[in-house]
């Protein structure tokens, strides 16, 4: 995913990045974003930390990287300076509080959260609440390739409804579009022998997409583009890779 030259902002994601930074300003006690795998999700959210971060405490959690509950209490009490780890949630939620001054507040992000409901849908269940849990002090956004609706009945359809984000597949037009302004952001030197414009290379860029180019991924993750390099830059294609962020 490309950044736009504002660095507010993200190709094809700008509207939905100012939607999550709002939610998170204006402590929003429950959010839920969702979309299919390598849409962006994490990278906006990772963008959206980086930018509301600076006026407020945020504390992430990645869920590949947790095995057992205490693995989840550890990643978030230690960025809140408390190295003691309960064993109960209970437990963690009374820590939480003793925490919380009368003037502090902040939120939990938790990326891959359909994992946290598969190692302790009660744990999960107990975050959906945490701001009524912490009177208004603590809430929580939670970035999920699982649909609410599936989270919500798997749970007995008994957990509080969030607010709700959408983020959709990169189309099309919009890979060529990212794929082009990598090659000219990244590759300066290269395309200044191009003696060609944007949209002579996202033209090229378009071919090789519907023809031949290889997409590792469902998105932009990773980018395999010989043709590109061959026809353009007359250059041995084996030896060119670009990933795309």
């Amino acid at each position: 995913m490309r950044k736009m030259e504002n660095e507010s902002q993200i190709l094809h994601r700008d509207g939905i990045l100012s939607e999550i930074c709002l939610l998170i300003k204006f402590n929003i006690p429950f959010v839920y974003i969702n979309g299919p795998p390598n849409s962006g999700k994490s990278y906006c959210m990772d963008h959206a930390v980086n930018k509301v971060g600076c006026n407020q405490k945020i504390v992430a959690v990645d869920m590949r990287d947790v095995i057992k509950i205490q693995g989840f209490f550890h990643s978030v009490l230690t960025q809140l300076a408390c190295n003691h780890i309960p064993d109960h949630i209970s437990d963690f939620i009374g820590i939480i509080n003793d925490i919380i001054s009368e003037e502090k507040t902040f939120c939990i992000v938790i990326k891959h959260a359909q994992m946290l409901n598969e190692l302790n849908s009660m744990l999960f269940a107990s975050l959906t609440v945490i701001n009524q849990l912490t009177n208004g002090k603590v809430t929580v956004t939670m970035v999920s390739d699982t649909p609410w609706d599936l989270i919500y009945h798997s749970n007995g359809s008994t957990l509080t409804p969030p607010v709700t984000v959408y983020i959709p597949p990169y189309t099309r037009c919009q890979i060529v579009e990212i794929v082009a302004l990598c090659l000219l952001e990244e590759h300066n030197n290269l395309c200044t022998q191009l003696d060609v414009g944007l949209d002579e290379l996202q033209k090229y860029v378009r071919t090789c997409v519907y023809d031949s180019l290889t997409l590792y991924t469902s998105s932009i993750r990773r980018v395999h583009l010989p043709h590109i390099c061959g026809h353009l830059l007359k250059i041995s294609p084996s030896s060119y890779m670009l990933v795309v962020y």
